[in-house]
């Protein structure tokens, strides 16, 4: 188990990541308005989650960014204590895009799923793939042949 500070460190590293799809370094979190610790004592910490393989580094005097067990800690153990920039739900304008897709009375399921992932595509700025089973043959079409 981490340490509030090393928490409120790795929250911070990934909410800076998620927001700004950059590495963040000790003196941008030394700012952080909770994070009350000097860059030095920072660096520490940071180095610390390292070891723990919470975050990573690309060289020796990169900023840090999330590793997957990173994410998997701040999932089960600090979103549902302190919440964070990914747990902050949908904008108003995006939420009313997908309340118009679910409440259409008039939606089959497979016009659902396109919709669902056409404003999937538009909100993440992603290419988004939807598949599903077979419902004769209970499983998932094999798109194999198609690479």
């Amino acid at each position: 188990m981490l340490t509030k500070r090393q928490s409120l460190i790795l929250q911070a590293v990934i909410d800076y990541y998620a927001k700004y799809q950059s590495p963040v370094g000790s003196k941008a979190l030394s700012k952080h308005p909770e994070i009350n610790a000097s860059s030095a004592t920072i660096r520490n910490e940071l180095a610390r989650l390292e070891e723990l393989s919470l975050i990573t580094k690309t060289h020796a005097s990169s900023g840090r960014m999330p590793a997957e067990q990173g994410y998997r800690y701040y999932i089960n153990h600090i979103m549902p204590y302190f919440g964070g920039l990914i747990d902050l739900g949908l904008a108003e304008e995006e939420e009313s895009i997908l309340q118009d897709i679910f409440n259409d009375p008039y939606n089959d399921l497979n016009q659902v799923i396109r919709k669902t992932a056409a404003t999937l595509a538009n909100l993440s700025e992603n290419v988004v793939i939807s598949i599903g089973p077979d419902m004769l043959r209970n499983d998932l079409p094999n798109f194999m042949s198609f690479l």
